[in-house]
């Protein structure tokens, strides 16, 4: 049984401004939750902003599992599911490709696969899932929102 599902999504152009959005659910019986975290970033590229968003995904269900009696767990590692329309970033996490770029997102990657036990799952079309779709909106339009803003200054 898969304790997270974990649903995430990055958004940049070569513009420099990026959007991620990440949305876990939980199964861990008594403990059910579901919880969605977004954001937007400049000065980044669409790897960027899609490693972005399964850090915050990842911090998000290390926070939950604080308030989670450990015991619920029986002192293993969290099992998440995690779904991504990135392939390379998902073969990355599985070992199949090298973790060549952004060397100071990967350190922080191997932080939680101490943690946790993740399998990633490429999915082709976001339309397959309502929390995915949600996540490429979010994220498009957490992109736009920091675009204008800075354009605006």
């Amino acid at each position: 049984m898969t304790d997270f599902t974990l649903y995430t999504d990055g958004s940049g152009y070569q513009d420099g401004f990026g959007g991620f959005c990440s949305t876990f659910v939980s199964s861990i019986p008594g403990h059910e939750e579901k919880k969605t975290v977004m954001g937007s970033m400049s000065g980044t590229t669409v790897d960027r902003a899609e490693m972005t968003a399964l850090l915050e995904g990842l911090q998000a269900i290390s926070e939950f599992l604080e308030v989670v009696p450990k015991f619920r767990l029986g002192g293993r590692k969290a099992t998440i599911l995690w779904y991504t329309d990135r392939e390379a970033l998902a073969k990355s996490v599985d070992g199949t490709y090298g973790r060549h770029s952004s060397p100071d997102l990967w350190v922080r990657v191997a932080h939680y696969e101490k943690m946790f036990d993740i399998t990633p799952h490429w999915v082709e079309r976001e339309n397959e899932f309502p929390e995915f779709q949600a996540c490429d909106l979010h994220a498009s339009t957490q992109r736009v929102i920091i675009k204008n803003y800075i354009e605006s200054l």
